[in-house]
């Protein structure tokens, strides 16, 4: 994802109020890209829930990393170290 779309998907998600709406912003945004977990923690920072961060990692996002070894950049999002242990096992299973 270049730096312009991902400058778009953010100001799009910024703009929407309902979850599940960002939910599909995000599904189609992943549906034609692949990104760094480093741009993946930018998208996944437009969230302020945990459980919200969780679904949006682990359901649209974890498929299409380019870099899945940088998971933990990803991780640094999530407030909580159990969050980040969950979801760590979560997206390795995946």
């Amino acid at each position: 994802m270049s730096d312009q779309e991902l400058k778009t998907l953010i100001d799009n998600i910024k703009k929407t109020i309902l979850t599940d709406d960002k939910k599909n912003l995000l599904s189609d945004a992943m549906s034609k890209y692949k990104l760094t977990c480093s741009q993946a923690k930018e998208i996944l920072d437009q969230f302020t829930i945990s459980f919200e961060k969780k679904i949006m990692l682990s359901e649209y996002i974890a498929q299409n990393l380019t870099d899945p070894e940088n998971l933990d950049i990803c991780l640094e999002t999530f407030d909580f170290d159990l969050d980040r242990k969950m979801m760590k096992r979560a997206i390795r299973i995946v």
